[in-house]
């Protein structure tokens, strides 16, 4: 009798063990490759424009614009209007190089956007980043983590220390787009998306 309930909690424990060992659940093939032919074809995608309505906030300043962004491969066009005659940035450049503009003549440019935008608005704008993060794709050539929906398109992405979340998909790409990073929370809401393709 005592040897049958040795062997009995030998076996519990040995199956509660292997319980400690097993892997995290894989992905969802299906999401996967949808995930993956998604990918695919917006990175093919050199060319578009967005317009909508935009939120800016950081520790010490917080305001909101409408937007229209306008991209070219590594070019970007980016004009920001705040309501009732606030005043309005151009944001110009490329991978290398940025130029802002507001409305009352004054000019930053450099070689590093991410810091001339935030002298300029205040707020941090990782706009090398964006221009995939908007599309619901991670920025080449970094790691990240994905959430994915049942049709493969990202819920969350997280990636260099921003945490993004996507709402309100039209087809394949996102209307909602919120960009999150102590202290910073930049929120996009996209009217309408343009490209060659249609």
């Amino acid at each position: 009798m005592k040897r049958a309930v040795l062997l009995h909690l030998a076996g519990l424990f040995a199956l509660l063990g292997g319980c400690g060992l097993l892997q995290p659940k894989p992905a969802d093939p299906v999401r996967q490759a949808l995930w993956e032919q998604r990918r695919a074809a917006l990175g093919e995608l050199a060319e578009w424009q967005a317009k909508g309505s935009a939120s800016f906030v950081s520790d010490i300043t917080g305001w909101s614009a409408t937007y229209r962004w306008k991209q070219a491969g590594d070019r970007y066009d980016i004009l920001l209007i705040a309501p009732l005659g606030q005043g309005r940035f151009m944001i110009q450049g490329d991978s290398a190089y940025v130029t802002v503009r507001d409305s009352k003549g004054g000019q930053f440019s450099g070689a590093d956007p991410a810091a001339m935008l935030l002298e300029s608005l205040k707020v941090e704008v990782p706009v090398l980043a964006m221009r995939y993060w908007v599309l619901g794709l991670p920025r080449p050539g970094s790691d990240y983590r994905v959430e994915l929906d049942e049709q493969g398109r990202p819920q969350q992405l997280e990636q260099d220390a921003w945490r993004i979340d996507y709402s309100d998909y039209d087809a394949d790409l996102p209307g909602k787009v919120l960009m999150l990073r102590e202290p910073y929370r930049i929120k996009l809401s996209v009217r309408d998306w343009q490209s060659p393709r249609g």
